[in-house]
């Protein structure tokens, strides 16, 4: 198996996901929606941008300053001038000069997380937020990690011992809920049954992605009443910077 070749075309095919996908669509209205009541004067930094969809998104609901941070050359190359080529682990910003930080599936990539989190807590400022989604839940690891290089998949034990003494958790929920059983049962056929070395980014059709689409948004609304999700595929948290 050429696992360069089926790095290349991961990352082809993840960009056309970014786009387009039901779980970035409403990942991304989640986003807005934990943060429509701030200011649009507000600085945002999206850590670990990709190609910088999630900034477009943003400057198109209103918010004027929004750039990112990306590590990865693979991505920059597609990347909009508003995104630095940097590390998360090392941000090349000073202290308390940004509002919000999105670190969207990114502290998974990162062997030592911990870094991280401390350099978000630096560039924040008094009172600043910060929105971090991860996947969760050990027991759904899969291929899919092992090809997005993931060192690991958390509970909400393990983030918050990672934010704890740093960050004030505002809200957490789990996400991608009411899809959860059905994605476990197709990663234990992959695990135990198909063993094949295949990402999970795959079209699934217009009548699929239109079903999908739906159950993230009323997953949204819920979320949107105050509830949190008490299992989920991912887990989502809106934290204050404790300064």
């Amino acid at each position: 198996m050429n696992l360069r070749k089926m790095d290349e075309e991961y990352y082809t095919q993840y960009l056309e996901f970014e786009k387009n996908n039901p779980w970035y669509v409403a990942r991304r209205e989640l986003i807005l929606q934990l943060i429509s009541k701030q200011d649009r004067d507000k600085t945002i930094v999206d850590v670990g941008a990709g190609s910088g969809f999630n900034i477009s998104f943003l400057k198109k609901k209103g918010f004027k300053h929004v750039f990112g941070i990306e590590h990865s050359k693979e991505f920059i190359k597609y990347a909009k001038p508003c995104i630095l080529n940097s590390s998360i682990s090392r941000i090349p910003l000073k202290e308390n000069s940004v509002d919000i930080v999105l670190c969207l599936d990114i502290l998974e990539h990162i062997e030592h997380e911990e870094k991280a989190i401390k350099e978000m807590a630096r560039i924040l400022k008094k009172d600043g937020i910060s929105i971090i989604t991860v996947p969760a839940i050990n027991s759904l690891w899969s291929v899919h990690d092992e090809i997005n290089k993931h060192f690991r998949r958390y509970n909400i034990k393990r983030l918050n011992d990672l934010l704890k003494g740093r960050f004030l958790i505002i809200k957490q929920t789990y996400w991608n809920s009411f899809l959860f059983l059905p994605i476990y049962m197709m990663k234990l056929y992959k695990r135990y049954v198909s063993k094949g070395y295949n990402h999970d980014f795959k079209e699934r059709g217009k009548f699929i992605n239109i079903i999908s689409l739906t159950i993230f948004r009323i997953e949204n609304y819920i979320i949107s009443l105050g509830m949190s999700l008490p299992i989920g595929v991912s887990l989502i948290t809106l934290a204050k910077i404790k300064k």
